[in-house]
């Protein structure tokens, strides 16, 4: 039986770049959705000011489309605060606990899993070694008098005297 051999600086390689790798996505991809609102928002806003929105009826009032401008406003700042509100979460040192934690178990996984499938190959090749240790791969084969596969190289020793 194989010993399994973990490598404990490796794993913490590892998790250090999967957890920067983690939050670097989540930054891209909270800063483009914050710029598709904002996109989103501005059209909304302008469609409210020059009176040609869908909603201006709702959200205007008789002296002019403040009211629906300053909804705009407050909904759009109000995601981007909920968006730094949810990259400082990510940097409380409990769940940067609880992230590590999870990348390494994910990660020790993911190396038995290498080091199993990298024993299973090297087994099966030691078995196909035994098996066909006289062998090469560019042998041709021929059908013994038995009725069996033997290398060309084997029936002709058979042969001599």
């Amino acid at each position: 039986m194989t010993q399994l051999m973990i490598d404990p600086d490796e794993i913490a390689d590892r998790v250090e770049i999967a957890l920067k790798r983690q939050k670097k996505i989540m930054r891209i991809a909270l800063t483009l959705v914050s710029i598709g609102l904002f996109i989103l928002f501005n059209v909304i806003a302008w469609s409210i000011a020059t009176g040609t929105g869908p909603a201006v009826d709702e959200l205007a009032n008789p002296q002019g489309q403040a009211v629906g401008g300053m909804t705009m406003l407050t909904a759009g700042w109000f995601i981007t605060v909920l968006y730094h509100v949810i990259l400082m979460i990510m940097d409380i040192p409990s769940v940067e606990k609880r992230t590590r934690a999870r990348l390494t178990s994910r990660i020790m996984g993911e190396m038995v899993q290498e080091s199993i499938s990298g024993g299973i190959l090297k087994r099966k090749r030691r078995e196909s070694d035994d098996i066909g240790a006289s062998l090469s791969d560019d042998e041709a084969m021929t059908l013994g008098d038995d009725g069996e596969l033997i290398s060309e190289r084997e029936s002709k020793r058979q042969t001599r005297p």
